[in-house]
């Protein structure tokens, strides 16, 4: 278990070190080239002109360097074949790259220093695509252009790469490899028409353009990445053993929808900064977030609204936990305050979010997938841990001019109680978090705690579905107040009882309960002017309490179905039932395709068979 502290560290300390470092050379010595051709220019002051010509056959150059830094007002520009051209650059000896000056070229370039590189405050690298390794790449490979940083031949553990400058690609990738990276919070980083991809780690190649173009083959938690800075790309990659997000990241394109976000890492995600995939005029892009431990903090954004839709967010895993494209989480965290927003801005549905963990997720913040403003329809959304949840938090997926959207918890006992939650199971509620971190102790056997006051909150705002894998009670009153038709879904893979009233005030709820096994009604439930739909596979019973509404249906496939409460329908239905008992009637039944093998009726209602 990683505490949340553990990476919450400064960024970029040792700025006066590494421009102590610079000092000896202003600018890169001893350059040679083992690929193509090379011509290393100074004519100009604090300037260095390298002119290469590709190797026969290929598009690319390779040079190594005896040091590879640039000072502060001294610039180093490479003049390449065409844009399309790279240059793979090599530090061989154990001198860091620092850079507080100038580098630029009008193709791609690669630097690569396993000794560490950093790009330090004022600093610029203006290239059509850039790439730094602080693990290294072997000469064979850099020979054949083959991006593949700490193959099995060599014995270097890799550096550190510490970025505080404006790093910019024109047309192409950002492209940053290391053990540990750390931007601070003013760096800068921006692929124009690419991709921003940092790679923590120690074995790392990189085949392709964008996301799909990087693969980390060896990496341990230790392996770190910490972003201050801002990140913009059409897409942006953070991949790492432990990863701490605290600055902005913006992917946006020119074509009709938003960009890509992808956050991975492979113990603890972090985020308390801002990331967008935000369109102004398309569809809302796409952000995925996961790690074994995820915590979204009280000043973390993430954004995939746009104006003709919103799009996907998911945080910890996929619908149900089923989606091959991101890996599952654990345990997830979401504190009040941070924000997931998937919302249609003008004309379009309310795009869909998910945050999900396989053992635990608290969720304190707030989702919003809203249909647009002129048309469209409310989004989706689903916050679970598979085997518990504790969901204090607001999810709105309302339209103001078409239908509303769905809200799913799906753990695997679910409680709807007063009472606060207790994530440990050990019956004392708010010791779940420690000063050092968010810890979660046995919560396998733990009821998922739901207040009723905020499920009556969320159907003010959106259709909720309470699905437990195993049982699901009701506890706690649960009341709606607010205006417009919702619904309410409660189903249990094994039993449903439910001891205290489901109630509307406001518009109406149509009321769905489903159970696998027993269906156990013993409280008020009122839907207004909505339906009350009920389906116990062995048998639904009412101990007490009336049900009032427009249609009633209930069905046993395998069962019977018992009614003894003053219940006050305008029509019931039994489609699928053993026997149906209705006792204690004291209002009016119209009954239509009762389907059961038997009815009895008692109390002094009217009742009237269609």
């Amino acid at each position: 278990m990683v505490a949340v502290a553990e990476i919450a560290s400064a960024c970029c300390g040792a700025t006066s070190s590494a421009q102590a470092q610079s000092q000896p050379s202003a600018l890169p010595t001893g350059g040679v080239a083992v690929h193509g051709s090379a011509l290393f220019n100074t004519g100009q002051p604090n300037k260095l002109v390298v002119t290469t010509q590709n190797g026969s056959g290929t598009n690319h150059s390779a040079l190594n360097w005896n040091s590879f830094s640039i000072g502060a007002g001294n610039a180093t520009q490479f003049v390449q074949p065409s844009a399309s051209s790279t240059s793979v650059n090599r530090v061989v000896t154990n001198t860091p790259s620092v850079l507080f000056g100038t580098l630029s070229s009008n193709g791609k370039l690669v630097l690569v220093n396993q000794s560490g590189i950093a790009v330090g405050a004022g600093a610029v690298v203006d290239t059509a695509g850039f790439t730094a390794s602080a693990v290294g790449m072997s000469e064979a490979d850099a020979i054949a252009g083959r991006l593949r940083f700490g193959a099995s031949g060599l014995t270097e553990t890799g550096g550190a790469l510490k970025v505080q400058g404006n790093l910019i690609a024109r047309g192409g990738d950002v492209v940053l490899i290391a053990p540990t990276i750390d931007l601070a919070k003013t760096a800068v980083v921006e692929a124009q028409g690419g991709s921003v991809m940092l790679a923590a780690g120690q074995g790392v190649e990189v085949t392709g353009r964008g996301l799909e173009g990087i693969t980390l083959q060896v990496q341990a938690p230790s392996d770190r990445a910490v972003n201050l800075g801002t990140l913009k790309g059409d897409a942006v990659g953070i991949f790492a053993g432990t990863l701490k997000h605290s600055g902005s990241i913006q992917a946006t394109t020119v074509a009709t929808e938003g960009g890509r976000v992808v956050l991975k890492a492979k113990d603890l995600l972090d985020i308390d900064g801002q990331v967008s995939a935000h369109s102004a005029a398309g569809k809302g892009g796409l952000i995925h977030a996961t790690a074994d431990t995820v915590v979204l903090r009280k000043t973390a954004v993430l954004d995939a609204s746009g104006a003709t839709g919103g799009g996907e967010i998911r945080v910890g895993g996929g619908w149900h936990g089923d989606d091959a494209r991101i890996s599952n989480a654990h345990q997830n965290v979401v504190l009040e305050g941070a924000q997931i927003k998937a919302d249609a801005t003008d004309r379009g549905d309310g795009g869909n979010v998910v945050v999900w963990a396989d053992g635990a997720t608290r969720f304190l913040g707030s989702i919003s997938a809203r249909g647009g403003l002129n048309g469209g329809d409310g989004g989706r959304a689903e916050v679970s841990g598979k085997q518990y949840l504790d969901f204090r938090g607001a999810a709105d997926l309302s339209s103001p001019t078409g239908t509303i959207g769905s809200l799913l918890l799906d753990p695997n006992n679910i409680t709807i109680s007063s009472g606060p939650p207790d994530l440990n199971g050990d019956s004392t509620p708010g010791d779940d978090v420690t000063a050092a971190g968010i810890v979660f102790a046995d919560f396998g056997t733990s009821n998922s705690l739901i207040t009723g006051a905020q499920v009556g909150l969320l159907l003010n705002t959106g259709n909720l579905v309470l699905e437990a894998n195993n049982n699901l009670s009701v506890t706690s009153p649960i009341s709606k107040s607010g205006a417009g038709v919702t619904s309410l879904t409660l189903h249990g893979s094994n039993n449903v009882t439910v001891s205290s009233p489901i109630t509307t005030s406001g518009g109406a709820l149509n009321i769905t309960m489903l159970s696998a096994g027993g269906l156990a009604v013993n409280a008020n439930v009122n839907a207004g002017a909505g339906d009350v739909t009920l389906t116990g596979n062995s048998g639904i019973t009412q101990g007490g309490g009336g049900i009032t509404g427009a249609t009633l249906t209930a069905s046993a496939a395998s069962g019977n179905v018992t009614l003894n409460g003053s219940n006050n329908v305008t029509t019931a239905r039994f489609p699928n039932a053993g026997t149906v008992q209705l006792n204690n009637m004291a209002a009016a039944y119209n009954l239509a395709g009762t389907g059961a093998s038997s009815l009895t009726v008692t109390g002094t209602g009217v009742v009237t068979i269609d």
